[in-house]
């Protein structure tokens, strides 16, 4: 299966890894530059439909690479500017791009963890999740199975959003009970 044939209906949120999904994987290497950065074929095409048909477009990337001081940060903010540019150029979009450059994984923006998903909705975007309309890509390899992933992951991430939203719950609690207290 690929991209192209996933059933997008009743979505209005989509949320990309970058690395294997919108550029090809350089396996044991980062993409360090604009000029290692290789377009997966067919991605402009799936974008430009998409674009269409979603409302919110968002990369969510681990980016270990500026950690490890393979490249900088400024680096990896002019691949994400040129890549944005050339998706536009080609009729697609992106409307922002969340990533982590941590190094180890017990930093809960780091993917799989939901850290990255927690500053999409604290950025004012929460509302978008609200209905449960969201849908996650992740490909771990080049010609594997899309289904083969899509479903452990996306059950995964069901499981991540409903710990979200306890956590937002306990963390609207919390900023009622601060509210209540300041006007007593």
């Amino acid at each position: 299966m690929q991209l192209k044939d996933i059933d997008i209906s009743g979505y209005d949120t989509l949320l990309l890894d970058r690395d294997g999904v919108i550029n090809k994987l350089r396996p044991n290497d980062y993409v360090k530059c604009w000029e290692e950065f290789e377009f997966v074929p067919g991605i402009f095409e799936v974008l430009s439909k998409w674009s269409k048909h979603f409302k919110y477009i968002f990369i969510v990337t681990n980016q270990r690479g500026v950690g490890k001081g393979v490249m900088s940060e400024q680096d990896l903010l002019k691949i994400h500017q040129r890549m944005c540019e050339e998706i536009i150029a080609h009729k697609g979009r992106i409307d922002k791009i969340y990533y982590c450059t941590a190094l180890t994984e017990e930093d809960n923006r780091r993917k799989p963890g939901n850290g990255m998903f927690l500053d999409i909705i604290l950025c004012g975007l929460g509302h978008i999740f609200l209905e449960y309309q969201y849908l996650i890509f992740q490909i771990f390899a080049l010609n594997i199975s899309l289904v083969t992933l899509f479903t452990p992951y996306i059950l995964y991430n069901i499981l991540l959003l409903f710990l979200l939203y306890v956590q937002l719950f306990l963390y609207h609690c919390l900023c009622l009970l601060l509210l209540v207290y300041n006007n007593l």
